[in-house]
């Protein structure tokens, strides 16, 4: 039996293999000697940047818009802009990683291992509730048109099901 890497290993390979920077997200991960170093990808070739150096002020950063109103999804495309954090260990890129996309080492090794299941848009649309129930009831349609409006305009994630779908494929 092959015992495979940890996700965190792989991804430390991954970035060892290639030259920076990296995108994740709405996030720009660059290497510092051997160091990292995270902005908004936007910031690039911002001059001056706020240097962010604690994980107290990540917390901010990662929490909250540039209009200061609270970001209650991950993975929504309204991340702060202005700052620069590092430099950073690797282990420590990888606590701030985890806090600003949780789970996103371990989707990303799945993915890139091609063990990353596809989510499947009937029954996660029959689990909702309340207000969200509708989305059962929507044709094909009108699903891609909800997923289009909402999903696609204001998510960072890359959706990996269609709508109508049953078995996930995109």
């Amino acid at each position: 039996m092959k015992i495979s890497k940890r996700p965190s290993e792989r991804f430390h390979q991954w970035l060892n293999e290639r030259n920076g920077p990296w995108f994740v997200g709405q996030l720009a991960i660059q290497r510092e000697d051997e160091a990292y170093r995270l902005c908004h990808q936007g910031d690039l070739d911002r001059p001056e940047l706020k240097t962010v150096s604690s994980p107290q002020e990540w917390r901010k950063i990662v929490f909250f818009t540039d209009k200061d109103e609270f970001r209650p999804l991950k993975a929504s495309a309204d991340f702060a802009t202005g700052w620069t954090y590092g430099p950073l260990s690797y282990r420590e890129l990888l606590l701030a990683l985890q806090y600003a996309y949780p789970a996103l080492i371990a989707e990303w090794a799945s993915f890139a291992q091609g063990e990353l299941p596809p989510t499947d848009w009937q029954a996660t649309a029959e689990r909702q509730t309340g207000r969200f129930k509708v989305v059962a009831q929507l044709s094909p349609e009108q699903q891609e048109q909800l997923v289009r409006e909402n999903c696609a305009a204001s998510c960072t994630k890359h959706r990996l099901w269609a709508p109508g779908s049953t078995i996930g494929n995109p």
